[in-house]
């Protein structure tokens, strides 16, 4: 299962113990969740959105950065934590590919 998630609510204080309990509650494995999550989230939230991040990646849940390159995050910053898919923005794909 994929779910969109918003930056505000990956670094609510209680997301991870939250989430857990509505994972137990369906009897959804972690494993079976994927959170997606912007790279434009990911920056206007820092350091608190990482931390939140690798809480629920200990979980089991895999974490997917959707629509990178529509921001101005610098490749090295995705080194700071640990993702399952980066999802390329199609925009900058397509810019890539018209520079040739």
């Amino acid at each position: 299962m994929t779910v969109n998630v918003s930056g505000n609510l990956v670094v609510q204080a209680d997301s991870e113990v939250r989430l857990r309990d509505v994972l137990h509650k369906i009897g959804l494995p972690a494993s079976s969740l994927r959170l997606e999550i912007t790279e434009s989230a990911v920056m206007t939230h820092g350091a608190r959105c990482l931390s939140a991040l690798g809480a629920l990646r200990e979980l089991g849940v895999q974490l997917h950065i959707d629509d990178f390159g529509t921001g101005y995050s610098p490749l090295t910053y995705l080194q700071q934590f640990a993702y399952d898919t980066l999802k390329i923005d199609k925009s900058f794909v397509t810019s890539i590919n018209a520079q040739r």
